[in-house]
């Protein structure tokens, strides 16, 4: 039998101490949050450093692109890390969320023509890719837990 979806990876933390139902209202919440400050501190380490994050900049573009992609997988990660089971499944359908909030900002972008098309359907790819490669984190976080057999008393 799998156990896979009875696991949690934060067994051993304080989030093991709030009840499960906290946790799953939690996490939407705490998950844009993390991605949202997690934004904001990859944008003030740039400033810090001296790196321009022009649009028009070869290298400030692959930072906003990178930027995208650190967006989306600490939204999935921490969204998929906080659920107390269930946490592969429910980071997919954090990445179909993901993307229905960024196709949405996306398209307002679009009215406001700041930046071309092609750039901001780039975002949302590496949106997406950032995602993807938050689940394949979970997945090993999980798969190397130690096994617990449910108690058969």
């Amino acid at each position: 039998m799998d156990l896979r979806n009875n696991r949690d990876i934060l067994q051993e933390t304080i989030f093991s101490r709030v009840p499960p139902l906290l946790r799953w209202l939690l996490f939407l919440p705490l998950a844009l949050l993390g991605a949202v400050v997690g934004s904001v501190l990859f944008i003030l380490l740039n400033a810090v450093s001296g790196v321009d994050i022009d649009v028009g900049s070869f290298e400030g573009g692959w930072l906003r692109f990178a930027q995208s992609g650190i967006l989306g997988f600490l939204f999935v990660f921490i969204g998929g890390a906080i659920i107390p089971r269930y946490q592969l499944i429910a980071s997919g359908i954090l990445i179909i969320i993901l993307t229905v909030i960024l196709t949405f900002l996306f398209t307002l972008g679009f009215v406001s023509e700041i930046d071309s098309t092609w750039y901001q359907v780039g975002h949302l790819i590496t949106s997406i890719v950032g995602g993807v490669a938050a689940i394949f984190v979970l997945y090993d976080m999980i798969d190397n837990l130690p096994n617990i057999e449910p108690s058969s008393d």
